[in-house]
């Protein structure tokens, strides 16, 4: 953890939350199941989404997925990672013509 060396990043995306949280990076990618995205970000005092199923593709990696793991952005702001789902949601196949993404505006600029 960037604040705290004693205490942990949290989740298997702990390394980048705390890399992202740290200034290393502007934006990161995680993958969740049960908190993978939720808790790094809870824990470094960043901001992260766990996407529904679906809405970010699995386009690179492993050609299987199970059916429970999504994933979701993580950034420093609230606008950030508006924005980062913005352009990396989007659906293929069939259910590309039912599916849109409106997101409301972000009225939040921090965690306060």
């Amino acid at each position: 953890n960037p604040f705290d060396l004693s205490r942990t990043p949290g989740g298997s995306s702990g390394g980048s939350a705390a890399a992202l949280c740290a200034g290393f990076s502007a934006l990161e990618l995680g993958g969740d199941i049960g908190g993978s995205i939720r808790l790094p970000a809870a824990c470094c005092g960043i901001f992260g989404h766990k996407s529904t199923l679906g809405a970010i593709p699995f386009s690179s990696g492993p050609s299987w997925t199970p059916d429970i793991v999504v994933k979701g952005p993580l950034s420093r702001s609230a606008h950030d990672l508006a924005v980062a789902l913005q352009e990396m949601a989007h659906v293929e196949g069939p259910a590309k013509r039912a599916f849109t993404l409106t997101l409301p505006t972000c009225e939040k600029k921090n965690l306060q």
